[in-house]
């Protein structure tokens, strides 16, 4: 979609690149002004990179202070994927039940129990072994929906076998232990989480909400600091090349209003305010930080 107007742009774009590439009807709008346009894009990247050494800061401080509420909301990617892993694999084995034979009983009893093992082991990566890593309630609600999928999955695959004249004992024996350890490690995960009192876990609780609002806050603040830079830009801005960006601007609404796409009320924001937002907004997505008050609610992404 390169060349052309915003409101040219907004006639063609669809919802997704309304949503991951919305700052391309400020850059057109603001053809006009180059170096303000570039000016605003390399201070919304700034921004954006401000704001995630900011919060690695204050999670990193969060973890020396109060350990188990950085626990609940330091994102632990390796985490959610070993969890992840195991949830699709014990989906897979406990599916291969239902396949009524289609592949094969034995082929599946197989399957089923590689799959369980898979899910065993991905289990073993994610579960709060170490005594350094609090269990949260979030890791013994995964661990047990994993196990309870797990253990299901363990039993149907011995019924797989019974329907195969005893099928592979070796597979079943494995699909069997997989559902044990899966129930196994749920069991150990709950008893971690237990052994926190109550009340630490319930004034954990309520801190982690503080300072999620103190982090949404910081997205907050971001994007006024922002709003302000892009109002300080266009007054130093020709204000002639300034009115032709709102102009622009105006009829790229009208566009994508006649189309469904923003509401037939929404005002036009002011030139560059996307080339703030989007930055913020996806590092504010990415890691983990509450996506608060956009500068452009009428385009702002769907939660």
């Amino acid at each position: 979609m390169s060349g052309g107007t915003a409101a040219d742009w907004a006639a063609r774009a669809d919802a997704t690149a309304l949503a991951v590439r919305r700052d391309e009807i400020d850059r057109r709008a603001l053809a006009d002004l180059p170096e303000t346009r570039d000016a605003l894009a390399d201070l919304g990247v700034r921004a954006a990179h401000e704001l995630r050494r900011w919060r690695d800061a204050r999670l990193a401080r969060l973890a020396d202070e109060e350990p188990g509420v950085a626990a609940i909301l330091r994102p632990r990617r390796g985490v959610t994927a070993g969890y992840l892993a195991a949830s699709l694999a014990v989906a897979v084995a406990y599916a291969l039940f239902f396949s009524r034979g289609n592949l094969g009983l034995e082929a599946e009893v197989i399957a089923s129990a590689v799959a369980l093992a898979f899910g065993a082991g991905a289990m073993a990566l994610a579960a709060p072994w170490s005594p350094r890593r609090r269990a949260t309630a979030a890791d013994a609600t995964m661990a047990w929906i994993v196990a309870g999928f797990g253990g299901a999955a363990a039993i149907a695959t011995a019924v797989q076998a019974e329907r195969a004249g005893g099928g592979p004992a070796v597979a079943v024996a494995i699909a069997l232990a997989g559902g044990i350890a899966l129930v196994g490690m749920a069991g150990m995960t709950t008893v971690r989480r237990l052994r926190t009192p109550r009340g630490v876990r319930e004034r954990e609780a309520v801190r982690a909400a503080e300072v999620r609002d103190e982090l949404g806050e910081a997205v907050a603040r971001a994007r006024r600091d922002g709003g302000e830079q892009v109002a300080a830009a266009l007054a130093r801005s020709d204000p002639d090349a300034v009115e032709h960006a709102r102009a622009e601007l105006a009829a790229a609404y009208a566009v994508l209003a006649r189309r469904g796409l923003v509401a037939a009320t929404a005002t036009p924001h002011e030139p560059g305010m996307l080339l703030i937002d989007d930055p913020l907004g996806r590092a504010a997505r990415a890691i983990g930080l509450p996506d608060r008050d956009p500068l452009v609610p009428a385009l702002a992404r769907a939660s």
